[in-house]
């Protein structure tokens, strides 16, 4: 097993960071041999900005001097390298059996690097991207089988910050295996309601395509946007009424249609019901809702 960093001399601006682990997007050139795309950063937003490029076949852009050439852009594969401290990775591996996405072809390169292979779902969208790499971040320090709400308090406090802009509960939701993997990760593209957003500048979209940023109300609206954001409200409401059957109205991220599925299948939790789509597990019941319309 064998990774090379082609890119070590690179240097791009980012901020301290007391949580250290970073991130290289990676693709294998020979059976396992990797090379990664560009150096390792610390900021996770340089993950989604390559995202938001490869989806919008934007090219030769660099954003606080982090940027791929269009040879680079095309060749990621839905592989990423993590880099941190031995007991950072050890904790991330320990909590692989756990975690809210699929870690199950995680290979270790040395004491401080592994290689993930999660698939396409959180290279879908740069959101995506940002939510799957902070995940990433949280796992290396805590413990997935104890209370989470006591975990969270062994974070750093910009992680704290991050999570709590998000919400406490609805990032433990996400990081619960029992919500649908598809609805932690929605996989369409990002589109922007304005399509004046298309022309903002580089470093304003940095700063706007994260996961923290969807719930900042002054952010460009956007379907993905909507998405994160009407589910955290299914699940404010449904700890609000745990013994009550909430329907709720959400919204396809790639349709401009909503469906009604009931929030308590997104915790597996599936009552009876009078019909095919309350039936249906969450993913499965939007299925069978766009077939239909």
């Amino acid at each position: 097993m064998k990774l090379t960093n082609l890119h070590q001399d690179k240097h791009y601006d980012q901020e301290s960071q007391e949580l250290d682990v970073r991130f290289a997007l990676v693709v294998e050139t020979l059976p396992n041999e990797y090379v990664t795309l560009h150096n390792f950063v610390k900021c996770r937003d340089f993950l989604s900005d390559v995202i938001y490029w490869k989806n919008n076949n934007i090219q030769d852009v660099k954003v606080y001097g982090f940027g791929l050439t269009p040879v680079e852009l095309g060749q990621f594969d839905n592989i990423i390298a993590i880099k941190a401290n031995k007991n950072l990775i050890d904790n991330l591996i320990r909590n692989t059996h756990w975690a809210p996405f699929h870690l199950e072809n995680l290979k270790r390169i040395d004491n401080e690097t592994v290689i993930l292979f999660p698939g396409m779902m959180p290279f879908t969208n740069p959101i995506n991207t940002s939510l799957f790499s902070l995940m990433v971040k949280v796992m290396s320090v805590i413990d997935l089988t104890k209370p989470f709400e006591e975990q969270v308090k062994l974070l750093p406090q910009k992680e704290q910050g991050y999570i709590n802009k998000i919400g406490l509960s609805f990032f433990k939701q996400l990081l619960s295996t029992n919500l649908a993997y598809s609805k932690k990760f929605p996989q369409v593209a990002l589109y922007w309601d304005d399509v004046k957003t298309y022309k903002i500048d580089p470093y304003t979209l940095h700063e706007n395509i994260g996961i923290v940023s969807v719930f900042n109300k002054y952010s460009p609206d956007s379907n993905i946007k909507r998405h994160f954001r009407q589910l955290k409200k299914q699940m404010e409401d449904s700890e609000k009424n745990p013994t009550k059957n909430n329907l709720r109205y959400v919204a396809h991220p790639d349709s401009t249609y909503t469906y009604v599925a009931p929030f308590g299948m997104l915790n597996a939790a599936v009552a009876p019901a009078p019909n095919a789509l309350e039936q249906a597990n969450f993913p499965q019941a939007l299925d069978v809702a766009i077939a239909q319309n």
